[in-house]
């Protein structure tokens, strides 16, 4: 590749804006169909342009897991104000080189067989409107049990995806080692709990905590509902890393609960509060959408 055209190159011009060790820069191990569009949209109201979700920084220059330098040399370039980065498999530096740009991370696992059903109901919605990406006959189109058949001939997607996201590799002592490394630890069971906890670990920043889900799959309910429970051990069985990585995690969220106060009646507060809060964008997004529609009718063109 000519250095010209490297992706950092690109991205971020000739004079890269270096970051002072004292600024601190927090990084979302985003690992697909962990509710990290729902918390993407969260740190996107927070932080406005402090935000970076840098998806596509790369293209399909690198298949797979970044290049830890690269991935530095990404973070280094960004414009002054950074406050968050997000991204799909990063490989967490050395503790070193975190000090030393000032990284903070934190990850959400999720229980491996709803994993799985939330990716079979995603990769269907988009083989249908967005063919380009996925072939027309790719598996997700098939009922449930032969995608899954499918897909496992295809790639080890289905297979401790967590483990090998958070890692490189599966190995589970190493994927612990990098939630052990984490400011904050979620599972996506207790996305709530999870919220508040990294509220008060990105103090005294503003974590705007309302949400409303996004990228949700309707089906997904229906699907676990009416899996045999052959095909649910199987997949279990396919994932025997990710349920214990997923076990750990709950482990360090209570862990991390307990030490920042983030008590039950704290959670149900917060869960009523969120539920006033969602119907009241709704009911206002009602009310401008039929306002803007009587405007429409009455204002001539």
């Amino acid at each position: 590749m000519n250095p010209a055209d490297h992706p950092i190159q690109k991205y971020a011009g000739a004079n890269p804006v270096a970051r002072s060790a004292d600024v601190r820069v927090f990084v979302h191990l985003h690992i697909p169909k962990n509710a990290g569009t729902t918390l993407n949209d969260i740190f996107r109201r927070s932080f406005g342009d402090g935000f970076r979700n840098i998806h596509a920084l790369y293209g399909h220059a690198y298949k797979g897991h970044w290049p830890v330098a690269d991935f530095i040399a990404a973070v280094t370039s960004q414009p002054p104000g950074a406050t968050l980065i997000s991204n799909h498999h990063i490989l967490m530096p050395p503790p070193e080189a975190c000090r030393r740009h000032g990284l903070s991370f934190f990850t959400i696992i999720r229980e491996p067989v709803e994993r799985i059903v939330s990716l079979y109901h995603y990769e269907r919605k988009w083989s249908k409107l967005a063919p380009e990406r996925y072939c027309a006959d790719h598996p997700s189109q098939l009922p449930f049990e032969k995608y899954v058949e499918a897909r496992m001939a295809m790639d080890d997607h289905l297979c401790d995806w967590q483990t090998r996201d958070l890692c490189g590799k599966a190995d589970l002592d190493a994927a612990k080692a990098v939630l052990d490394r984490c400011d904050c630890v979620g599972v996506t069971d207790q996305f709530d709990r999870f919220l508040l906890c990294l509220r008060s670990v990105m103090h005294p920043l503003r974590l705007k905590v309302f949400y409303e889900r996004k990228n949700t799959s309707p089906g997904r309910d229906a699907t676990l509902a009416t899996m045999t429970p052959e095909l649910r051990r199987r997949l279990r069985d396919w994932n025997r890393l990710d349920h214990e990585l997923h076990r750990y995690a709950a482990e360090r969220l209570r862990s991390q609960a307990g030490k920042a106060g983030v008590t039950d009646a704290a959670v149900r507060r917060f869960q009523i509060a969120n539920r006033f809060n969602t119907a009241r964008l709704r009911a206002y997004r009602r009310v401008r959408g039929g306002l803007g529609s009587l405007a429409r009718k009455v204002i001539p063109r």
